[in-house]
């Protein structure tokens, strides 16, 4: 997975994209920068900063994937420290009932 870090329209913008993808990406930021330069020497603002807020929108988006996967990757591995702690919890109870019955049958009763 790639990071790159394009600019366009003059912003810095954040994209991850496959490996195989970089160089299309690369052409579609330039084509997208080139449109918005365009669109600024025509003095037509809206399309150029609906644009911009999409592209935005979408780096806010993968931010919060993000975070989701970060928490849920999180999660997945307190759940399985859980179990793990649960296993080694019922084998260490098994061991000191097993203690406790060769405890019980090696006392001589008086």
């Amino acid at each position: 997975m790639a990071n790159l870090t394009l600019t366009i329209g003059g912003r810095p913008l954040k994209i991850q994209c496959s490996d195989n993808n970089v160089e299309a990406v690369k052409e579609i930021a330039s084509t997208i920068s080139k449109l918005i330069e365009d669109e600024k020497k025509e003095n037509v603002p809206f399309l150029t900063s609906t644009l911009i807020a999409y592209l935005k929108s979408m780096e806010d988006v993968l931010k919060k994937e993000k975070i989701l996967q970060d928490s849920l990757n999180k999660k997945l591995f307190y759940e399985s420290r859980i179990q793990e702690l649960q296993n080694e919890n019922h084998n260490l109870k098994s061991d000191i009932e097993q203690i406790f019955k060769k405890l019980n049958d090696n006392i001589i009763v008086e």
